[in-house]
């Protein structure tokens, strides 16, 4: 991947943030209070049992150390657009879905410097410098907290125009996927 690829990363990310967001509407989470169980079952499974199931795998396979971070920073990443996705064509509760993804990642400003610093100084202690939990939540929230809050503002203010154009700007999120 050249330098302009990686500066224009967090742009992509940002932007696909913020067309989750579009897609939200304070109402939407109005189905958390509908199903409290099956909202409550899937926090605990993306933000508890991915990372304990990704732990089992590395302590029972050894990777490298860089190797071992990497499986456990992944399985600290909340669910995105991919699994409203999946869960539409699985004729899932779609609504749900897109609520847990939006607390998932609006929690992930906290959850993923807490559990990042942790694996970091666990798996990688004598590779590489400290890092700092308080930038990588800056970063989390500039990157998915603001773009979501402002996709959904953007969906509140200009809702015609923003549903009209739903399509365009999720085709657009989805090249950036690829």
């Amino acid at each position: 991947m050249n330098n302009t690829a990686l500066a224009l990363l967090p742009l992509a990310l940002a932007y696909i943030m913020f067309t989750l967001g579009a897609g939200l509407k304070l109402s939407d989470f109005k189905v958390i209070a509908k199903y409290p169980k099956a909202f409550f079952v899937g926090l605990i499974n993306q933000v508890v049992l991915v990372p304990l199931v990704a732990l089992a795998v590395v302590l029972v396979t050894a990777p490298p150390p860089a190797i071992a971070f990497g499986i456990m920073l992944i399985s600290f990443c909340p669910g995105g657009v991919t699994s409203n996705m999946l869960t539409y064509y699985a004729k899932g509760n779609v609504a749900l879905s897109i609520a847990l993804t939006g607390v998932v990642s609006i929690l992930s400003v906290i959850t993923l410097p807490i559990l990042i610093t942790l694996a970091f100084d666990h798996f990688m202690k004598d590779q590489a410098n400290s890092i700092s939990a308080i930038k990588i939540g800056l970063v989390m929230f500039l990157l998915t907290t603001l773009p979501v809050s402002l996709g959904m503002l953007a969906r509140h203010k200009f809702t015609d125009f923003m549903v009209r154009r739903s399509s365009l700007l999720n085709g657009l999120a989805s090249v950036f996927l690829y």
